[in-house]
């Protein structure tokens, strides 16, 4: 399955589909985005 690194280090398929890995870091991200930057964050 071809792949490449984002600017933020995330992997994805060239697909576009995103990796397993990829899902759990915006999740990650989602989830902290209001208490640590005081805003709702929304990823697809």
């Amino acid at each position: 399955m071809p792949c490449h690194m984002h600017d933020f280090g995330i992997i994805t398929r060239t697909d576009r589909i995103p990796s397993p890995a990829a899902k759990v870091m915006l999740r990650a991200i989602k989830t902290s985005s209001l208490p640590i930057y005081g805003r709702k964050l929304e990823v697809a």
